[in-house]
């Protein structure tokens, strides 16, 4: 059998690994909504699929030896990919994702690890663990040849078939042709591995195959992404824009990963947009009237200003003087905000610059008078966007005079930890500095922690520095050394 149909034995091999690695690739970019591109939630999600790997390729193991299944090892094996793809379709579609983790959150749990950990045992451990015992149900036509011999070759196939399943996905299909496309073209995969392997009498599981195909297609149609705002999904953001109302004088939300980062409005109510994300536009307005117009009308230069994520180009919108540079990773978001979101060309005063923040301040020498970062992934700051080695490079790109602003959405009241060692990280770097609260919150004064969860207790607070030439002196006034009065005058 193996001379005759080693074709076939080779192409499922290399369909399980491609399958299996391309399945956690695409989960790790659909968890981004629910926990950003955290190191924790990626140990989830590669932890669940290798944990049921190994259960698999057990029990693939000893289901071969049971005698009862001797005969039947193609139908397993064929049953097995059919199953795999029942699961295929709410794991690798963006749409079922985004429903099932607000599903998560209306049920009470927040945003996190929580809604990864959900996730991933629903969607990622069955079909994982199901095309996990392809491998050793199929080594059973290797017989002829010797034991290692016939290991190295099934492991180098199924190795070989994760590599392209490790670089195909990301680097082809996710940003080229979007997250429904790879979700389709992994379980054509499916589909096509059973029409390998399957004959007339194993209709009923082609048939599973077939449907669940049908199904991933319909959810992820254009009509279906439409329904959810849905203008771009790529191996960076899910780029979401909802109106506010209808006509020209509708407002604009612009929703990367599920979290709020610009808004275009043409009147001043806000009551609507804060439902959707708090003081988006304060934070933005707040740093237009106190750093950017005054500095302009006193200033007989423009100022050159960097956005460490872009956003949708909000800030300085409307700014034909100073000269902006925006950095983000998505290469798509110029385009999605000129078409949906402005709905015009960013003037020529606007320069946009996909490269990774950190990889842009070692790599560029200009300096900035004011550089504002405001870098959450959907819900998420990055974690390596909030480390002392980050703040250095950004103080390395700032002029003399210059200011930094970066907005966090924490604890206004320094109620978790996060706040706090934010806060201590950046003043390692930054000092001295302030803080500035927008919009309304509740400051829990005259309770106790314990009383209310301290997440809920959320606002956007900017931290601030002004480069001083005075910056580090200081002396503290102490009742016997007070040179309060003359410091004042």
């Amino acid at each position: 059998m193996l001379k005759h149909r080693s074709f076939m034995l080779f192409a499922v091999l290399l369909g399980e690994g491609f399958l299996v690695l391309s399945l956690e690739i695409l989960a790790l970019r659909l968890i981004m909504p629910a926990a950003g591109s955290s190191t924790q939630g990626i140990s989830i999600v590669i932890a669940c699929v290798l944990l049921s790997l190994a259960a698999g390729y057990f029990y693939g193991a000893v289901s071969s030896h049971d005698p009862k299944n001797i005969q039947n090892r193609r139908r397993k094996i064929i049953q097995n990919f059919a199953y795999a793809a029942l699961f295929f379709v709410p794991a690798t579609s963006l749409v079922f994702t985004l429903e099932f983790f607000d599903f998560l959150s209306d049920f009470g749990l927040k945003y996190g690890l929580s809604h990864v950990l959900f996730y991933s045992f629903l969607f990622l451990v069955p079909p994982v663990f199901l095309l996990g015992q392809t491998v050793p149900l199929i080594s059973h036509y290797f017989y002829r040849w010797s034991l290692s011999f016939a290991a190295g070759v099934i492991l180098f196939l199924s190795t070989l078939g994760s590599l392209i399943g490790a670089l195909f996905p990301p680097l082809i299909t996710m940003p080229l042709l979007g997250l429904p496309v790879t979700a389709i073209t992994l379980n054509v995969v499916l589909v096509l591995m059973i029409l390998i392997l399957a004959k007339r009498k194993h209709i009923f599981y082609s048939s599973i195959a077939m449907s669940a195909l049908l199904a991933c297609v319909v959810i992820n149609a254009d009509f279906m992404l439409e329904c959810y705002d849905i203008k771009a999904s790529n191996h960076v953001n899910t780029v979401q824009i909802k109106s506010l109302g209808f006509g020209p004088s509708s407002s604009k939300i612009l929703y990367l990963n599920g979290g709020a980062a610009g808004y275009i409005g043409h009147d001043t109510a806000h009551k609507s947009l804060n439902i959707a994300s708090p003081n988006i536009t304060y934070y933005v307005t707040y740093i237009e009237s106190n750093f950017i117009n005054p500095a302009t009308h006193k200033l007989d230069k423009p100022l050159d200003i960097l956005a460490i994520g872009a956003g949708g180009f909000i800030l300085g919108a409307k700014d034909t003087t100073n000269n902006y540079v925006f950095v983000d990773v998505d290469p798509q978001l110029q385009d999605i905000s000129e078409k949906f979101l402005h709905e015009r060309k960013l003037g020529p005063n606007k320069r946009f610059i996909v490269q990774p923040a950190r990889s842009y301040l070692r790599s560029s020498s200009q300096e900035f008078d004011l550089i504002f970062v405001d870098v959450f992934n959907g819900r998420i700051v990055p974690a390596h966007l909030v480390t002392y080695e980050f703040f250095k490079s950004l103080k390395k790109r700032l002029k003399p005079g210059g200011a930094v602003v970066m907005n966090i959405v924490t604890s206004p009241s320094f109620r978790t930890e996060f706040s706090r060692n934010v806060y201590a990280t950046f003043s390692d770097v930054f000092w001295p500095n302030s803080r500035v609260i927008l919009g309304f919150y509740d400051s829990m004064i005259g309770r106790g922690i314990e009383d209310e969860n301290p997440q809920d207790q959320i606002s956007n607070v900017l931290h601030v520095y002004f480069d001083t030439k005075s910056h580090d002196d200081f002396r503290i006034y102490t009742d016997s050394k007070n040179r309060a009065y003359l410091d004042i005058q």
